[in-house]
């Protein structure tokens, strides 16, 4: 696992300036270079704006060179230890697809980008970037929420014993041993358990659930972590919000899952656990998936 290029989106707005913060930890850690990344919207003169009040023939021009200094002023004030940093401004109407089309391009190893933490009916109407980044970029996304000046110091790693769950295993085990960072590794189940891999019984005990999930997280804590971490069992309907929960009460710092990159009306009728943990959990999210 590398995380060789990062590219941060931002806006220049206060939670786009914590994740500079943390990408400046991430990359002088890994030895990463940097992209900082803007996109912004250009609107022609019909759509908001009479002519007589368009500022310029050649906004897109004006916009592009704002934009790039003001990039390069976050470059000195939040990355300036980093040996390669690039800055880049694009127009585009979708920020989120914008980012993932340019980390597409450049083969991006990581994603980043702050969170507003909109809720309420403008989040339900317009969701948020970080969100549509879960859902479109080609590689791992880390939202930066919550206290980043102790990042990571407890990471939260999810699984559901399935495959695609590994991806996040492995991230998880990757960044906490870079930092020296405590590790709880967490299965969230309801009642009846769904246990992708695990035995099935034609009747089964609460004891001996518990004893089967145990087992299973002992074997991916020896395989993922050395058998040096801490795990968890929690049963719950509703696995995002127990998941949120688990972080909040047990101050984590980065809460680590994968991404079944489920898609048509399931998603859009029920979202994913990466979304949903994305909008609910205080801490950064880091959500993995593997590339291509």
């Amino acid at each position: 696992m590398s995380y060789a290029h990062i590219v941060v989106a931002t806006d220049f707005s206060e939670p786009s300036e914590r994740a500079l913060d943390v990408a400046n930890k991430l990359a002088e850690r890994f030895g990463a270079r940097v992209t900082l990344f803007h996109s912004y919207s250009i609107l022609p003169p019909s759509a908001v704006y009479p002519d007589a009040l368009w500022p310029a023939a050649h906004i897109d021009v004006q916009l592009r060179e704002d934009a790039r200094r003001s990039l390069e002023a976050l470059h000195r004030e939040r990355l300036p230890n980093i040996e390669r940093v690039d800055t880049v401004a694009v127009p585009h109407p979708n920020a989120a697809i914008a980012i993932s089309d340019y980390a597409t391009d450049n083969g991006a190893d990581l994603v980043m980008a702050g969170t507003h933490g909109r809720t309420g009916l403008a989040h339900v109407l317009l969701g948020s970037v970080a969100e549509a980044l879960v859902r479109h970029a080609p590689c791992p996304v880390l939202v930066v929420r919550g206290n980043v000046e102790r990042f990571p110091g407890h990471v939260l790693a999810c699984t559901d014993f399935s495959e695609e769950a590994e991806p996040a295993l492995e991230a998880a085990g990757h960044i906490a041993r870079a930092f020296e960072a405590k590790v709880t590794l967490l299965h969230v189940y309801a009642d009846p358990p769904e246990l992708p891999g695990l035995p099935e019984r034609p009747y089964r005990t609460v004891e001996s659930v518990d004893k089967d999930m145990k087992k299973a997280l002992a074997d991916l804590e020896r395989k993922y972590f050395g058998g040096t971490v801490e795990t968890a069992l929690l049963v719950a309907p509703n696995h995002s919000e127990a998941i949120a929960t688990y972080a909040e009460r047990h101050h984590v710092d980065l809460t680590v899952v994968a991404t079944h990159g489920r898609t048509g009306i399931r998603r859009l009728l029920l979202g994913s656990v990466a979304e949903k943990v994305v909008r609910h959990a205080p801490s950064s999210v880091l959500v993995a998936r593997s590339r291509g």
